[in-house]
């Protein structure tokens, strides 16, 4: 049996597979995997700022609304509209992505793509939010490796969005 790992360290293996599965084209998958890195990520911060009996309940749920919604006062920051509702996607893509049924979605290229980019984004704010000096025990959280994957994947695709609208050249991008 090895180590008692973090929800942060789990987290970005997930992240790891999401782009893994994103390439090879298994976008429910990706998207699922989406859900988890964020998932783990809210949980680190209900693990390390929480104390009430509700926290620990949390620890058990897949909605990441909800998760959410307790991080956000916990950090005493606010996520905006279009952010709760890619939390809300997220929620979707746990069940409606992972299991059969009427609700069973299949996701498509542009959905995981767009979630993809999203959860690097998310990755970052959080990010931003553990270097804040009121969350020290959060910021302990990120490993070097982690910290390294989401930035590099930011450069990535904003590399990727300036070139496919015309801010940079191919060659600008690489050198990037």
């Amino acid at each position: 049996m090895s180590a008692k790992y973090s929800y942060a360290e789990i987290a970005i293996d997930d992240l790891i597979a999401a782009k893994g599965m994103l390439d090879l084209k298994m976008y429910n998958h990706s998207s699922r995997l989406c859900q988890q890195y964020v998932e783990k990520v809210l949980k680190e911060i209900l693990h390390k700022k929480g104390t009430s009996e509700t926290d620990l309940y949390l620890l058990s749920t897949h909605k990441v609304q909800r998760l959410a919604a307790r991080a956000s006062e916990l950090l005493d920051k606010s996520f905006s509209k279009l952010e709760q509702g890619y939390f809300r996607s997220l929620t979707e893509y746990y069940f409606d992505a992972n299991y059969p049924g009427d609700n069973y979605i299949k996701v498509t290229k542009e959905e995981a793509v767009e979630t993809y980019e999203d959860t690097i984004a998310f990755g970052n704010k959080i990010l931003s939010f553990a270097n804040d000096k009121d969350n020290v025990k959060l910021h302990d959280s990120y490993s070097p490796k982690h910290i390294d994957i989401l930035i590099n994947e930011k450069k990535r695709i904003e590399n990727e969005y300036n070139c496919m609208h015309g801010d940079m050249t191919e060659k600008e991008t690489a050198n990037a």
